[in-house]
């Protein structure tokens, strides 16, 4: 995670900037690697607490990756993925829930119901149901994301463990102590192990 330090600029920023110009004079700004750079500075800005700067870019790698690629493809699916996220950050649910919808619909149908990257989709929604406190689908939604995750990586794969984390916040919100301690060893086991 990049943080930005008392106003200056962040590190990778110039750099993202600079291809971001290259890949818009030499490929266009619709291209499918113009659309990953876009969101990669997105990312960044997100990252770094600037929603303001990274919003308009996440709504232009959509746009982007829309016009090269269609509306079914799985980067668009990231794309969908990660504004939901900053959506949800910012407590606005309602713009959070159809991208959410989308992003799962594409990554199901293009890679199947039990791929990792559906894990991660799942973990939005959970996300999203958490924050409007609807905890019995938001538990449902991180069930699955770990049903998946483990056969798919591994029980003990470090992605795992930020799931079960999340999942255990939810059931301490939902007043469940001793089933949230139980996950959080778990994830501490998961994060303990070296790699």
């Amino acid at each position: 995670m990049v943080i930005q330090d008392s106003g200056r600029p962040l590190a990778p920023e110039p750099l993202y900037l600079r291809a971001l110009e290259i890949c818009e004079k030499t490929l266009g700004p619709d291209h499918p690697l113009t659309a990953h750079i876009v969101n990669s500075l997105a990312t960044l800005y997100d990252e770094s607490n600037m929603s303001s700067k990274a919003e308009p870019l996440f709504l232009r790698a959509i746009s982007a990756s829309e016009k090269a690629s269609g509306t079914e493809n799985t980067n668009l699916a990231t794309y969908l993925n990660n504004l939901a996220n900053l959506y949800i950050k910012k407590h606005q649910y309602s713009k959070a829930e159809p991208l959410c919808g989308r992003a799962l619909a594409i990554r199901e149908n293009r890679l199947g119901p039990n791929h990792p990257t559906v894990a991660e989709s799942l973990m939005t929604q959970a996300e999203l149901s958490r924050g409007q406190k609807h905890y019995s689908q938001a538990e449902a939604l991180y069930t699955r994301a770990d049903s998946i995750q483990e056969k798919s990586l591994g029980p003990n794969n470090p992605t795992l463990a930020v799931t079960l984390r999340r999942w255990a916040l939810l059931l301490r919100q939902a007043h469940r102590k001793e089933e949230a301690i139980r996950l959080e060893a778990r994830a501490q086991a998961i994060s303990a192990r070296p790699w």
